[in-house]
């Protein structure tokens, strides 16, 4: 009985080899991540990190596509979600030891950096440079923000309708229907680089 109780994790697509194309679009236009999944919820299963495996995907298609901007944004995605969790750290082992002295969290800020004596008698002056140190942090996080944006704000969103004209060229150049149901994210790449490759310009002489 306590084996039908277990739980496991929902299946999910893991690369662009097995995610459909469009489910893909989906993720892209929507930022809905339950996208990502390949099966139905059943009682036993539990949630998993979308987010993870979200990012992993999109960092392997910038890759495979040489889409450098798409590189950038997404090692900048990756970058501020450090930080933030850097920060929340900081902020929760800051805010305990204020109340309460935890050999576990003094280890643990001087792991990150904060090399102060983190003892009873110090404690209140070494949680104020902490807390002064960790303003780097912040602006490194509103740096990257600020970078983010712009480029967000510059390229605009991409909707379903311009990956359904970008479809039907493609599919026109090939002389079949791309169907994004049945086609997976590396079919895409491929007949984008097919298409690329017919379409470079040819060298004079």
């Amino acid at each position: 009985m306590s084996d039908c109780l277990m739980l496991s994790n929902r299946k999910i697509y893991s690369s662009c080899s097995d995610l459909p194309l469009y489910n893909f679009i989906k993720i892209v236009v929507t930022e809905d991540h339950a996208y990502l999944y390949s099966e139905p919820k059943k009682p036993w299963n539990k949630n998993v990190n979308l987010e993870e495996a979200w990012q992993t995907i999109f960092d392997e298609y910038t890759t495979l596509t040489n889409d450098t901007r798409g590189q950038h944004v997404f090692s900048l995605i990756k970058e501020i979600t450090v930080l933030n969790s850097k920060l929340y750290v900081i902020q929760q082992a800051v805010s305990f030891l204020a109340r309460q002295f935890d050999v576990r969290l003094c280890d643990m800020l001087r792991s990150m950096g904060f090399m102060f004596q983190y003892n009873p008698e110090s404690m209140d002056k070494d949680l104020k440079m902490t807390i002064s140190t960790a303003k780097s942090l912040l602006m490194s996080r509103a740096e990257a923000q600020a970078e983010f944006d712009k480029l967000d704000n510059d390229a605009g969103k991409a909707t379903e309708k311009d990956y359904d004209a970008l479809i039907a060229q493609l599919s026109k150049f090939l002389g079949f229907w791309i169907n994004a149901k049945e086609s997976t994210v590396m079919n895409f790449i491929n007949y984008l680089e097919m298409f690329k490759q017919e379409n470079k310009p040819q060298a004079n002489g």
